[in-house]
């Protein structure tokens, strides 16, 4: 850091200089924007007036309704967002989507009004799963019905109490219009299509609602009122179609089976679960960071280590085998020794499962998961109608379908990822939808005929 030198510190002349070019744009700016009364503070700080700040607040809330409206309905128009991701240089994206919630939250907003009114859009969907955009309009309605009100000298604590008793007059009226869904099949589909449907989905939202459906009724059969979403897992990959998406009573995992001579496929799957490595330090490697290195001062001695870890490691083999476990799934990896035992005994193994994925594992096939193979036993094991390797879309997956009702997955295919994206926030919207029945079993037409 260099030193401040006299001729680093502004003179006179030109601090005064700089007041001037300070107000000079305090005034374009009070022009530009047409405000009445404007003083700077600091660094180009103001004060206005109430009307002017209410004017504001209100033409950002109208500018949001406007967005919103155009998306509604049958004719309701895609909405595009380009933006510039990354450094150096940046990669312009190209979002197209007709989800209002996803363009919100893919366009930056600075006005706090317009913030406050993108979190009450997060609101509405994580709670309710749809209606984001009417949300939005009848929000901007209400916030242009108060403004006037205010304007004719309406106290605003006056107006929010009034908007209580009105709200409260509505739901009195839409109680006595909803009708109970008594564990109909036909109104459930209603809802969850309803939320899915004119979303970019048309190839496959028969096969969305009727799934979402069918979680709902699993759940409610198992007497929870609410949707687990850990219990649901949904994955994107690259495909041909939206149509080739994947339903699956179970798990799925972005993996694939250890060794090519393995089974690919297993009918009828004793499922053992490890969560520690099945391995022992290799001398023939190079080594590594996290490795503990061992010096050997004589030949015999490292003869002994390496007959002392062949047999180590034939023992954890052999005691996966006798448990009688014709799957193998592990957090970490497992030693090539152990590798050749398995693909001789014809044992599926799936290698460097994440611990989140392991525990929906167990839940699917009723099994627990074990530190080391020595605590593997019959009663320890899981039990899966199918366990497959197989090729979909540009990757390979494992499917596991359990016996115990539970995690449920979805693998969605799409040309691009945006389709996909896109696809995944409906199916999350539909789930949302169906489980606020949960909390009032009760619906209403739509299409404004509760205003008829």
């Amino acid at each position: 850091m260099g030193r401040i030198t006299p001729a680093d510190i502004p003179s006179q002349s030109q601090m005064i200089a700089s007041s001037l070019f300070r107000d000079e744009l305090e005034q374009e700016y009070i022009k530009y924007t047409g405000l009445k009364r404007g003083t700077i503070l600091k660094d180009h700080a103001r004060v206005v007036e109430k009307d002017d700040i209410l004017f504001l607040n209100e033409w950002v809330v109208k500018y949001l309704c406007d967005m919103a409206r155009t998306a509604l309905g049958p004719f309701g128009h895609d909405k595009m967002v380009s933006k510039d991701l990354g450094d150096l240089p940046p990669i312009r994206y190209v979002y197209v989507t007709n989800d209002i919630f996803e363009f919100l939250n893919l366009v930056e907003f600075s006005h706090p009004v317009a913030r406050m009114a993108l979190d009450m859009a997060k609101a509405v969907d994580t709670e309710v799963g749809d209606g984001v955009a009417s949300a939005l309009v009848l929000a901007g309605a209400l916030v242009t019905r108060g403004c006037d009100l205010i304007r004719r000298g309406i106290h605003p604590s006056i107006v929010s109490e009034g908007y209580d008793e009105a709200l409260k007059m509505c739901i009195g009226f839409l109680e006595e219009m909803a009708e109970p869904v008594n564990g109909s099949e036909k109104i459930l589909y209603s809802v969850a299509l309803s939320s899915i449907r004119n979303k970019g989905a048309d190839l496959i939202e028969d096969d969305l609602a009727k799934t979402v459906v069918n979680i709902y009724k699993k759940m409610r059969g198992s007497g929870k009122y609410y949707f687990d979403m850990s219990d649901l897992k949904i994955e994107r990959t690259i495909g041909k179609s939206l149509s080739d998406t994947v339903f699956v009573d179970g798990v799925i995992l972005r993996n694939e089976v250890v060794h090519d001579g393995m089974p690919k496929r297993v009918e009828g799957g004793r499922v053992a679960l490890i969560s520690k490595p099945i391995v022992t330090r290799d001398f023939d490697k190079p080594v590594g960071y996290d490795h503990i290195v061992f010096e050997f001062e004589e030949k015999t001695a490292y003869n002994s280590y390496s007959r002392y870890r062949e047999k180590v490691l034939l023992e954890s083999a052999d005691k996966i085998v006798s448990s009688g476990a014709n799957v193998l799934f592990l957090t970490k990896g497992v030693d090539e020794i152990v590798i050749d035992v398995l693909v001789k005994r014809g044992i599926l193994t799936v290698r460097r499962v994440v611990p989140e994925d392991m525990d929906r594992i167990a839940r699917a096939t009723g099994g627990t998961v074990v530190a080391y193979p020595s605590q593997l036993s019959g009663e320890v094991l899981g039990y899966a109608k199918l366990v497959e390797e197989r090729k979909i879309g540009d990757s390979e997956w494992i499917i596991v379908e359990g016996a115990y009702s539970g995690p449920q997955s979805i693998l969605i295919t799409a040309p691009h990822v945006e389709m996909a994206r896109d696809a995944e926030h409906l199916i999350l919207n539909s789930v949302r939808a169906l489980s606020s029945l949960g909390v009032e079993p009760k619906v209403l037409p739509g299409g404004g005929v509760a205003l008829v």
